[in-house]
Parts: C-alpha cells; structure tokens; sequence
C-alpha cells in the first residue's frame, strides 16, 4: 500500500528539516503528534524490503500490519515452494523515549 498525500507531505518536510522532527509541524501548520504519526507511518512503508512489499500486496494485507507470514509459489510443473518470511521488530528506543517525554511534558503541572 502506498503512502497517502498528506503522509507525504509530512515525510517530505521532514526530510527538508533534516529529519528533525520538531520544526516540522510548525513548517506545516499542523499539529505535532498528527505529524509524526504521518511520518511514523510514511517510514513503515518507506523502508521495507521489495520481498516484504511484495509478499503482503499479493495477501492483500496493509504493510504497515503485516510482521510475518507464508509466501507460497506455484512452480511450472505444479509443484509449489514456500518459505515464511519475518519483519524485522526492532523498536527505535528515541523515538520511544522522545514519545514519553512529549506525553509527560503535555500533562499539566501538578496542583499545589
């Protein structure tokens, strides 16, 4: 599945502020969090392996949902070959720790 307009359009500026994240959403005019799940989700379909693209467009299933599976071939005389396939989970420690410290600095500050 291709990646949407707007998805673009966040990569693209993304990419224009040297992946910095930050001045992104204000380049844009929009908010922070719907741009970074734009660009989140614009890499997910970005940087995967034309194996995986392949294999996931032909089950009809989203790349961005799709970790593993079964890639079946048929061969000319009938027989059929299949081998199973897995996407790499590895998580972006980060952007896991810049999600949290966006999350805690988004609280209000605690009453007195």
């Amino acid at each position: 599945m291709p990646i949407t307009k707007l998805q673009q359009i966040a990569y693209d500026a993304y990419l224009r502020n040297d992946k910095s994240i930050r001045p992104t959403p204000r380049d844009l005019g929009l908010a922070y969090l719907g741009v970074r799940h734009k660009i989140i989700a614009a890499e997910k379909r970005i940087i995967v392996s034309d194996g995986q693209k392949a294999a996931v467009e032909n089950t009809g299933l989203n790349i961005t949902s799709a970790t593993h599976g079964w890639r079946k071939v048929q061969n000319e005389d009938g027989s059929a070959d299949s081998v199973f396939w897995k996407a790499d989970n590895a998580v972006d420690t980060t952007a896991l720790i810049d999600a949290i410290r966006e999350g805690l600095e988004s609280l209000p500050p605690p009453a007195v």
